[in-house]
This record gives structure tokens, C-alpha cells and sequence, in this order.
């Protein structure tokens, strides 16, 4: 009777050892984070256009978006809505207009939903007709959205 005791006993304190290590295990990353983006170059004149998103999630998550028209601009983090598949979030770039002035503030408010892991399909609030296709970026370098805007910015 105390062998099995003794047996009961070791495979409940190797059942807690094996659960305290799993509980300070790594967990994976957030199954949509990364960047996204559908940012072209214009051969004949070298014009960026397109937009690049780096979604961040976490206890408070943020997107980072950077719009390209000619040049990119953004780069800087916004708070982000997440719902299940479903993201919103509002960006107000800083432009400079032809006289290199900070011109006014145009907020951009977008609705999205990633359709699957390597999809984000992005709407702007307001105008239906705005669908924007961003594909996951497989290898990011770090920061690559924040320095696509630095080219407008010069940094």
C-alpha cells in the first residue's frame, strides 16, 4: 500500500513540476501580428503608392500605417479596436505641403477584417468603394513601416 502511495506521489509532484513549466513557457505571437502592405513603385517616375500597416497587439495594441501617394507618410502608432477578426483604427498623418510647411491634419478612419493569415482588407470609413488589399509581409526588417515615412520626413 505505501508503494502506491509513494508512486501517487511522485506522479502528482511531476504533474505540478511539468504544469509550473508550461505555464512560464513562450507563448506564440498573436496569430495576426506583423506588417501588411500593398506599396508599389511607379518605374517611369520612382512614385510610391500604396499603404503598409504593422499590426501590434497586446494589452494595448496599435497599428503603425504609413499611406504613399508619391511619397510615404505616417509611420507613427495608432490605437487600434479589435474585435475577433475585425480591426478599427483612425490615422491623421502630418504632410507637408509644396512649400516643405506642415499642411492640416486629413484623419483617416479605417475598418478592416483579415480574411486569413495573410490577408488584411481594409476599408475607409465612409467610402465603400476605398477596398485596400494588404498582403502580409513574410520577412519585415524592423521598423520597415516607420522608415518607408521617414523618406517624406527625412529622417
Amino acid at each position: 500500500m505505501s508503494y502506491i502511495l509513494k508512486f501517487a506521489s511522485s506522479v502528482i509532484g511531476l504533474m505540478a513540476i511539468l504544469s509550473a513549466s508550461v505555464s512560464h513557457a513562450v507563448t506564440p505571437a498573436a496569430p495576426h501580428a506583423g506588417v501588411y502592405k500593398n506599396v508599389t513603385s511607379i518605374e517611369e517616375n520612382g512614385d510610391l503608392l500604396g499603404m503598409a500597416v504593422e499590426f501590434k497587439p497586446g494589452p494595448s495594441p496599435v497599428i503603425v500605417a504609413t499611406t504613399c501617394e508619391g511619397q510615404c507618410y505616417g509611420g507613427r502608432p495608432w490605437p487600434v479596436t479589435i474585435k475577433e477578426q475585425s480591426i478599427s483604427f483612425t490615422v491623421c498623418d502630418k504632410v507637408l505641403d509644396q512649400n516643405k510647411r506642415p499642411a492640416p491634419c486629413n484623419p483617416l478612419p479605417c475598418t478592416g477584417v483579415f480574411r486569413n493569415a495573410n490577408t488584411l482588407e481594409l476599408v475607409i470609413t465612409g467610402q465603400p468603394d476605398s477596398r485596400i488589399v494588404l498582403k502580409r509581409d513574410p520577412h519585415p526588417l524592423p521598423h520597415a513601416v516607420e522608415f518607408m515615412a521617414c523618406l517624406a520626413d527625412h529622417c
